[in-house]
């Protein structure tokens, strides 16, 4: 288990922790009163997930200060793609586009834009941070990671 996943795990324990103790004794802060009466009545209504998670997230990012965030934007526009593919093209001494990683030459319909530092370590959802992948190449990128 990774340092960030060790400090999770004690974050995640010590916030239950302190939120089984305001529900036993009925003391705490006035958010953690909130948190817990949201987790006790109603714990399935949309309003109280709502409630629950903003404040065990508040929570969460006053303790990690320093934490940095993904980009919120997951997936490559259409506009990004078309460029990504291009470059690649470009590239090329033939002017075809290749995946990047078995080089097998195809039609636009069969490649994606995939991040070349992985999304889920930071990586930016830009077009210096694409390349042209195979669907098959991107998929096992995908599963190994």
């Amino acid at each position: 288990m990774g340092a960030s996943q060790k400090e999770l795990k004690t974050f995640y324990r010590a916030f239950w922790d302190e939120m089984e103790s305001v529900r036993r004794t009925g003391k705490g802060s006035a958010e953690s009163v909130r948190f817990v009466n949201a987790n006790t009545s109603g714990t399935t209504s949309k309003t109280n997930i709502q409630i629950r998670f903003n404040i065990m997230l508040k929570r969460f990012l006053e303790k990690n200060p320093d934490l940095q965030l993904l980009d919120s934007r997951r997936l490559f526009d259409v506009y990004e793609k078309t460029v990504i593919y291009r470059k690649n093209e470009a590239k090329q001494k033939d002017g075809k586009a290749r995946c990047e990683s078995c080089k097998k030459e195809g039609a636009w319909s069969e490649y994606e834009a995939d991040h070349i530092k992985s999304y889920s370590t930071g990586g930016q959802t830009s077009i210096s941070n694409g390349q042209v992948l195979c669907i098959e190449c991107n998929r096992k990128k995908g599963a190994s990671q």
